[in-house]
């Protein structure tokens, strides 16, 4: 038996772009994806602080290592300056599941990584 379990979180992501006519996805600057462990094209799901609407997506990166972009269809869903979370799991053996601990990333004004 597997558990889905929370692998990475980024919290506290401002939203520096939305392009509602892109294919989708939610573009995250590498920088950020770095330190989070989470991969392009992973899926992830996305929630709104501000208005607790939540959505999945999937992650492309991003050149600009500050970026949070949301494309797509789910730009009709969050403003630009609007906080959100972003959530990765992963399926973990229910044996071990108990012993996962997930990366957390605090991003802080302007998307910079904050202190551990």
């Amino acid at each position: 038996m597997q558990v889905e379990m929370l692998k990475s979180k980024i919290h506290g992501a401002e939203v520096s772009g939305i392009f509602p006519y892109y294919e989708g996805s939610i573009g995250i600057g590498q920088a950020i994806l770095d330190a989070s462990h989470i991969l392009p094209y992973q899926k992830v799901l996305v929630a709104v602080i501000e208005t607790g609407e939540r959505f999945e997506t999937y992650v492309i990166p991003e050149g600009d290592q500050t970026a949070i972009f949301i494309n797509g269809a789910a730009a009709q869903k969050v403003e630009i300056g609007q906080h959100v979370i972003i959530m990765a799991f992963a399926l973990v053996p229910w044996k071990e599941a108990g012993n996962t601990d997930p990366t957390i990333v605090v991003l802080e004004d302007g998307n910079e990584i904050g202190e551990e």
